[in-house]
């Protein structure tokens, strides 16, 4: 006599196949969903390359960084290089116009000068904007670039050597204390000016070579 399988059983079996059914088609769907993130993690990107005008940005916005440092309390700002960070703009402006020689002269010349006056290299500083401003022709650049010569001859006034050397140790030290006179009133006209700083680190300059002089005449 047959006996009937009872029908638990084939509802089991089938619910089995369902599920596992179900699992296959969630497989395939995740699957289907992660292959474009594997296949993209897989894509390396590409470096942009370098133009000459986004590199002469990095070094102007370097310089930018560094441009309102109070030279005079806080002593010349280091870069992540640990080296002057006026004279690093100095050199990578010297490297740029030297495989760019006829490229953003005004720019160039411009930076320049500004980091050459915060140096103290007053006479490369007016030259320097003296090249910006023929180059810049009529742009605003070249006005200010005018002016700035102005501010590198007051400074050039200041530090002007006297007409004849001196030979007694009285005239000399009088040489020097005249010197340390003008950055004071250079000091004075432009206490209210960003170059402040500056001056005021002349000025200092000029005292500490009357105090080592006198320490030489010891």
């Amino acid at each position: 006599m047959q006996t009937n399988k009872p029908l638990t059983t084939k509802y089991t079996k089938h619910t089995k196949m369902i599920f596992s059914c179900v699992s296959c088609i969630s497989w395939l769907m995740i699957f289907v969903f992660l292959l474009p993130v594997f296949c993209g993690c897989s894509r390396v990107p590409q470096p942009q390359p370098v133009t000459p005008d986004d590199y002469l940005l990095r070094i102007v916005a370097e310089f930018q960084r560094f441009a309102a440092v109070d030279v005079y309390r806080l002593g010349m700002p280091r870069d992540a290089a640990n080296r002057n960070a006026f004279h690093a703009a100095v050199e990578r402006l010297d490297a740029y116009e030297a495989e760019l020689p006829n490229k953003n002269t005004d720019i160039v010349c411009f930076t320049r000068a500004e980091s050459l006056l915060r140096l103290g290299a007053y006479a490369k500083a007016r030259d320097n904007f003296a090249r910006s401003a023929d180059a810049a022709t009529s742009s605003p650049l070249a006005a200010k670039a005018r002016e700035r010569i102005v501010r590198c001859e007051q400074f050039l006034d200041a530090l002007r050597p006297d007409e004849q050397p001196a030979e007694r140790v009285k005239d000399q030290l009088a040489q020097l204390e005249s010197r340390r006179d003008r950055f004071v009133v250079l000091e004075e006209k432009l206490a209210a000016t960003s170059d402040a700083p500056i001056v005021k680190r002349a000025r200092e300059q000029s005292e500490m070579q009357i105090a080592h002089f006198l320490f030489e005449q010891r």
